[in-house]
């Protein structure tokens, strides 16, 4: 952050950003939660259209980004890690703009933010459907498990001794 209003300032746009902040970020728009446990983010997320997620670690797999999926929440994350590994694995269901949208730079995330939210309120609205199908159908138990099924099940046919005749 410090950064981001330092090159703001060398720019001579610093007081242009914070006057677009007064009249863009509004309590009855944007609400600055902080940390939050799934028991208060499955009440959550299903009321939003969008979700950021600018995390500074590398998670291996960040569940909040299936629970903003799976409740419809278009998800912007930091592009790195396991988070980079989420966005790709829906990437291709959507048009490339759309999965673009969810991309957060790790190195301008800020810039990245203020770029990407407007797009992510609007994809957020028209695609709220087909994320929570997408979760659903990619890592819901049930899913997860006819995959597990359907792995255990060629596995096993491959075991099988072959019936030859001489």
């Amino acid at each position: 952050m410090k950064w981001f209003f330092h090159d703001l300032e060398a720019r001579g746009e610093l007081d242009r950003y914070f006057a677009l902040a007064r009249q863009h970020v509004r309590a009855d728009r944007v609400i600055f939660t902080g940390y939050l446990t799934h028991h208060e983010l499955q009440h959550l997320f299903p009321c939003c259209d969008a979700g950021i997620f600018p995390s500074i670690v590398k998670e291996a797999g960040p569940l909040v980004f299936l629970e903003a999926l799976a409740s419809g929440c278009f998800p912007l994350g930091t592009y790195f890690g396991g988070m980079q590994a989420s966005i790709d694995a829906i990437a291709e269901l959507f048009p490339a703009e759309i999965a673009d949208a969810m991309k957060l730079d790790p190195m301008d995330t800020v810039a990245d933010i203020v770029a990407n939210v407007s797009r992510a309120l609007r994809f957020g609205v028209r695609y709220k459907d087909v994320l929570s199908r997408t979760a659903a159908e990619r890592y819901d138990w049930r899913s997860v498990g006819r995959k597990l099924v359907h792995e255990l099940d060629m596995l096993a046919s491959s075991q099988q001794p072959s019936t030859s005749v001489a």
